[in-house]
């Protein structure tokens, strides 16, 4: 009788090992949404950033990609558990069931570009002088513009957004100042010349956001982040994919 306890019970140790092996494994691999495309400048910059970061705390993860308006919502539904990044603002508001990692992986500088001569736009608020159209999803944007009272429609591709420009159905295009280099070579030749850029009128930090269940991570993430960001390897690997696209 002794020995079938013994049994049973190194029977049960082993369940309970392989058990705890799984989910050991399956905690070891976190899924991140990116909604901005495989090949887009900034979603290379946060893939770079925390693949190294994520590596050096043990976690495998695994970016993938859905689109822009369910980059956050697919987190929110518990079928990820992080997205690439967001704004601090958008962040907040979802603070419930997202976790802030509170160290920007970059900043993006937020430029204007127009063809007629008459537009001026120098700060935010010159904005509600103007009609624009903005990227569907991009909330960053539609913030900005919904808080000064700006016209602006939404559309489902970058070049509908230069083609509504070109034939003055909108006055300006609001965009990141590191995209505009690719963004201009699409623009036919004959008109490229005459497109006007803006200094940067607005910076927005993104952040790297988990699930809150995932929460006991964030202070192992933002420390790794904040000895990336001290060292300038962070800044070197930004440069490096800049550099790339630019190519």
């Amino acid at each position: 009788m002794t020995c079938y306890i013994k049994s049973f019970l190194v029977l049960m140790l082993i369940v309970s090992l392989n058990a705890f092996s799984e989910q050991s494994t399956e905690a070891s691999k976190l899924y991140i949404t990116n909604g901005m495309g495989d090949n887009h400048i900034y979603a290379n910059v946060g893939r770079a950033i925390l693949v190294r970061c994520y590596n050096r705390i043990g976690i495998n993860i695994e970016i993938v990609d859905v689109p822009m308006d369910r980059m956050l919502k697919t987190v929110l539904d518990d079928k990820a558990d992080a997205a690439l990044f967001s704004n601090f603002t958008t962040a907040q508001e979802y603070s419930e069931s997202l976790e802030l990692i509170n160290v920007p992986l970059f900043s993006l500088n937020i430029i204007a570009a127009y063809l007629d001569d008459s537009v001026n736009i120098s700060s935010i608020d010159d904005l509600k002088n103007y009609s624009t159209a903005i990227l569907q999803g991009t909330k960053s944007f539609e913030k900005i513009l919904e808080s000064v009272g700006a016209d602006f429609q939404t559309v489902t591709n970058i070049q509908s957004t230069i083609d509504m420009m070109i034939y003055g159905r909108v006055d300006y295009f609001l965009h990141s100042q590191y995209e505009f280099d690719s963004i201009l070579r699409r623009i036919p030749k004959d008109i490229a010349p005459d497109i006007h850029l803006t200094d940067p009128i607005l910076s927005i930090d993104l952040y790297h956001i988990i699930h809150k269940k995932h929460a006991h991570l964030a202070p192992l993430i933002e420390s790794e982040l904040l000895s990336m960001q001290a060292s300038g390897e962070m800044q070197n690997i930004i440069d490096d994919v800049i550099k790339s696209y630019q190519k």
